[in-house]
C-alpha cells in the first residue's frame, strides 16, 4: 500500500488518431506536472504511446502498443517514513521504462440494452529500463477492462 503525497497536479494531453484503410494508428502524448507541493510528493511525469490497431472480425480487433514512460524522483521527504531500508529513500523511485504491448478487444451485447459491451485484456512487457537507484525491475503486466459502449 502507498500514501497519497496529496499534492496537486496539472495532467495535459493529446491524442492523434488516423484510419489507414482497415487499420488505425494513434499516439498519445501526457504530462502530469506538480503544480502545489506538500511536504513531499511524486515526481512529474512524461508517456508517450503509440498504437496500431487492425480487426479480425467486426466484433475483434487486436492492437499493439509501444509505451514510454519518465518518472521523475520523489521531491522532499515525508517524516513519517524513516526507516533504514530502500524503499525509505526519495531518489529510490521513477525512472524510464519502455514496453511493448499487445492487446485484444471484443464487442458484444452481455447486459442487452441498446448500448454493446466491451472487453478488452491488453498484456505489456518491458523491453527496456532505467530504474532511479535501487528499485525492482518492472516485468510483466495485464490489463484487462470492461466498458458500456455509448
Amino acid at each position: 500500500m502507498q500514501s497519497s503525497d496529496r499534492a496537486l497536479r496539472l495532467t495535459t494531453g493529446v491524442t492523434n488518431v488516423k484510419s489507414i484503410k482497415d487499420f488505425i494508428i494513434g499516439n498519445q502524448l501526457l504530462v502530469k506536472k506538480v503544480i502545489d507541493e506538500k511536504d513531499w510528493n511524486f515526481g512529474d511525469e512524461f508517456e508517450y504511446n503509440l498504437w496500431f490497431q487492425g480487426a479480425f472480425t467486426q466484433n475483434i480487433s487486436y492492437s499493439l502498443r509501444l509505451n514510454y514512460k519518465d518518472q521523475d524522483s520523489i521531491d522532499g521527504r515525508d517524516i513519517s517514513i524513516m526507516a533504514p531500508v530502500q524503499t525509505s529513500n526519495p531518489n529510490n523511485y521513477g525512472g524510464e521504462v519502455l514496453n511493448l504491448g499487445i492487446g485484444l478487444n471484443m464487442v458484444f451485447n452481455l447486459f442487452g440494452g441498446m448500448h454493446k459491451d466491451r472487453f478488452s485484456i491488453e498484456i505489456l512487457k518491458p523491453i527496456d529500463q532505467n530504474k532511479n537507484y535501487l528499485q525492482m525491475k518492472d516485468n510483466l503486466t495485464i490489463q484487462i477492462g470492461f466498458q458500456k459502449m455509448l
